[in-house]
């Protein structure tokens, strides 16, 4: 509101009516020189010190004293006098109760953009979550890709948010997808000494990377909040991952760094936020999965993590037959079976140039497990016992399901980022 008063108040104080053109054309390229500079200061000095809530409460007071300005130098009288200091003081007054009350970022950030529209929360029930969680902040950062936070109890139980959205849970539902995207592949490759991770998280792949016989792991991660977190509060978590010497922080965007990178991996893990997340959906179109083709060994692996819950039954199959087009050997596993939940619809697709064995694979991922350490071990090795450890389907059976729905995800036309974001409103649909 005050933004948009600014110039439409500072056109009829400085434009006269015989030179309203030059005037009016002088204050917008002044306001446009203003808007490049206030947007570079915005998004690489404020943003990254003060966060989004405080840096809009500074904006706000920036106006507010302009406003003070103005009525200063245009009005002289007493009564204009009065009325400026009451303004300011209950503006002031305003601001300071906002800054008290939102001073906390997860009032702003608590995720109810992405949860309000996929779970049925009744208010109160999410309030209390709330101010649970927020007593337990252990990290907070704000970067120019979202504020990262990092909430911890006496259970040692860790979560990290993403501008409120969870990516990342050492409960063992959110830990088995971790270790296994990387278990999975490893062992099905055998012999893989050079892996890379696209996606940092919670260091919980990483640390599953360092326990195999691997002579590097690379993690490429856009967000170096999120690196950061790792190395402040998460390192308690993951084994002090980022601490051992075969591994390396790459803070770039994934697809970038892999289209550009000349060092081929036997193993590439992909383990991005959802499809609809801004800036994700290019982490599963065809160009990526050729991109990714291009990175790895000729008997290289690529480990894909798939968020099948908001992804419809065509969708899924879109994304499996997208990435088929690179991989003709396509793997599926179902980490329902592997939990027991069965809500818990995660994916992990291993696509491969060759056909892969699975015969010594339960074994010894199980024993792997069971050096994990840590105070989820047991529980963890409890869920696996849950189900009969496979893989859901083979390449045979996937490439006979995608060849019901010929259409791939394409950068020029990225049909799963928008599915997906419509499928978040499912429950809304009486006829779904």
């Amino acid at each position: 509101l005050l933004m948009g008063a600014t110039l439409p108040v500072l056109s009829a104080i400085y434009a006269s009516k015989r030179h309203i053109g030059r005037d009016v054309g002088r204050l917008f390229a002044i306001n446009s020189l203003g808007g490049v500079f206030g947007s570079f200061c915005a998004g690489f000095l404020i943003i990254p010190a003060f966060g989004i809530d405080r840096s809009s409460l500074l904006a706000g007071g920036i106006y507010l004293c302009i406003s003070v300005a103005f009525l200063l130098l245009f009005g002289a009288s007493r009564r204009v006098m009065q009325r400026t200091a009451i303004w300011f003081g209950a503006m002031s007054t305003l601001t300071l109760g906002c800054y008290v009350g939102l001073g906390k970022s997860n009032h702003l950030y608590n995720g109810a953009f992405y949860l309000g529209t996929v779970y049925d929360y009744g208010v109160a029930q999410y309030a209390s979550e709330q101010r649970r969680a927020l007593r337990s902040l252990r990290f907070l950062k704000h970067s120019p890709h979202g504020q990262i936070a990092v909430f911890g109890d006496s259970h040692d139980s860790m979560v990290i948010t993403n501008n409120g959205k969870i990516d990342a849970s050492s409960d063992p539902s959110g830990l088995v997808p971790r270790y296994l995207s990387a278990h999975i592949p490893i062992f099905l490759h055998g012999s893989a000494k050079d892996v890379a991770t696209i996606g940092l998280g919670g260091g919980w792949t990483l640390s599953a990377i360092l326990l195999q016989d691997v002579r590097s792991a690379d993690v490429i991660e856009i967000n170096s909040a999120v690196v950061e977190a790792n190395r402040k509060v998460l390192y308690a978590y993951n084994r002090n991952s980022l601490a051992d010497p075969r591994s390396t922080v790459i803070v770039s965007d994934g697809r970038n760094y892999l289209a550009n990178t000349e060092k081929r991996y036997d193993i590439i893990i992909s383990e991005p936020p959802e499809v609809w997340v801004s800036g994700v959906s290019s982490l599963f179109t065809r160009e990526f999965y050729q991109t990714a083709k291009r990175a790895l060994r000729s008997d290289g692996l690529l480990s894909q993590w798939v968020p099948r819950y908001e992804m419809s039954d065509n969708d899924y199959r879109m994304a499996l037959h997208t990435m088929s087009q690179s991989f003709p050997f396509i793997y599926e596993f179902d980490m329902r079976r592997i939990t027991g939940l069965s809500a818990f619809q995660e994916m992990i697709v291993v696509g491969a140039q060759r056909a892969l064995d699975f015969s010594e694979l339960t074994p010894e991922i199980r024993a792997r497990l069971e050096q994990e350490g840590g105070p989820h071990r047991d529980r963890l090795l409890r869920m696996l016992e849950m189900a009969r450890f496979t893989f859901s389907r083979g390449h045979r059976e996937i490439r006979a399901d995608v060849a019901t729905t010929p259409r791939i995800n394409t950068d020029d036309l990225p049909l799963l980022e928008f599915h997906t974001l419509r499928n978040r409103f499912r429950k809304y649909r009486r006829n779904d």
